[in-house]
């Protein structure tokens, strides 16, 4: 019973980033700025862009971020309450 509890939870979860992200991906007036701000304890860790209109399973925040800046923020992300975790997959560099 408590894994459905949590499984529950989850599903909820996705359908409210999706419908922000589905919002900000289309610049609604609700989100002009087409960016969804990663916050914890008031603190606004980042505001990716967000290019896709629904995150299917997982979510990439790219941007001008060094390996060491990347696990940085992971970190941060990972040590608030935003109910869900990181992992830092690859670090990609373009020139």
């Amino acid at each position: 019973m408590v894994r459905d509890g949590v499984a529950a939870r989850r599903r909820r979860r996705n359908r409210r980033l999706n419908a922000l992200a589905k919002e900000c991906f289309n610049r609604t007036t609700r989100c002009p700025s087409h960016q969804l701000a990663i916050e914890t304890g008031g603190l606004v860790l980042s505001a990716p862009i967000v290019n896709a209109p629904v995150f299917a399973g997982s979510v990439q925040i790219s941007g001008g971020f060094g390996e060491p800046a990347a696990r940085a923020l992971a970190g941060k992300i990972n040590d608030g309450a935003a109910g869900f975790t990181l992992q830092l997959r690859e670090v990609l560099r373009y020139t």
